[in-house]
């Protein structure tokens, strides 16, 4: 083996090495978010600066922020996002646009910047739908449903989100259709109509509980308990948010753990209220 051989060799064998240790920060994002974390940060530092390797120093740019958006930290991983659009546009690669596009979007999602959100969501689709990718498409329509749930668009939040759903479903992707089933509940529970809440929220965390997703799952808890709460079903009401309570403290998940005890607060006014009725 000549040298010229032996150095390709090396390139490819730390390329995949990188592309690994990515996997693994996608992997683990709703699971262990902070050790998620770790790999993508990692694989950051591992590739350095070299050129041949901007691909994978911005899928791990892109890993860093989604986890970083997962704990909480948006002005880290909006810079991380925007870092990485950058060099995918750099290198052409469209579905890293997409990809990064999107990212971005989630966390204009979560800073309840709801305009620049529905803009970067909307490009994203676009290019989803240019490469035919089936996967991006479904999941930016998820977004730009949850975008319009907020903003109380509730015709547009359910058309986009039943529309992610069956794509989800054509697609066998379960976990999935157990979001786009978990976002269905949301727009329902805004409607008022609490049983059909209720409904799409076990749906979704029957499928979420096989993936062992404790975030998702604290998440649906945390939405099963509202609609039991607003149904004034008080025993069940706090078992699930309880449950959600206990899961966000082991994943040092901050913004859902605020929404249970959020919860636990009104379920306890309400009786303190009907005490005194």
């Amino acid at each position: 083996m000549d040298a010229s051989e032996a150095t390709k060799r090396s390139e490819t064998s730390d390329a995949e090495k990188f592309r690994a240790l990515i996997a693994e920060a996608r992997e683990l994002l709703f699971k262990d978010a902070q050790r998620a974390l770790e790999c993508a940060d990692l694989a950051l530092a591992l590739i350095g600066e070299r050129g041949d390797l901007l691909k994978e120093k911005a899928n791990a740019l892109n890993a860093k922020a989604s986890a970083l958006r997962v704990l909480s930290d948006y002005p880290r991983a909006l810079d991380c996002h925007q870092q990485s659009l950058a060099t995918f546009e750099q290198l052409g690669d469209k579905d890293g646009i997409a990809s990064a596009l999107n990212g971005i979007g989630n966390v204009y999602l979560y800073l309840a910047d709801y305009a620049s959100a529905l803009e970067h969501y909307q490009k994203s689709l676009a290019m989803y739908e240019q490469l035919g990718d089936k996967d991006g498409v479904a999941r930016t329509l998820n977004n730009i449903g949850l975008v319009y749930e907020h903003l109380a668009g509730y015709a547009s939040a359910l058309e986009h989100l039943q529309r992610s759903l069956a794509t989800f479903e054509q697609l066998g992707d379960k976990d999935g259709v157990a979001r786009a089933l978990l976002n269905i509940g949301l727009v329902y529970e805004r409607l008022a109509d609490y049983a059909s809440a209720l409904e799409h929220y076990q749906k979704s965390l029957a499928i979420l509980e096989q993936f062992g997703d404790k975030r998702s799952v604290a998440i649906a808890l945390n939405s099963i308990g509202e609609a039991h709460r607003a149904l004034g079903q008080v025993e069940e009401t706090k078992a699930a948010l309880t449950k959600a309570l206990e899961l966000c403290r082991q994943l040092g998940t901050r913004r859902e753990e605020a929404e249970a005890y959020l919860s636990l607060g009104w379920l306890y006014a309400q009786r303190e209220a009907k005490k005194k009725d």
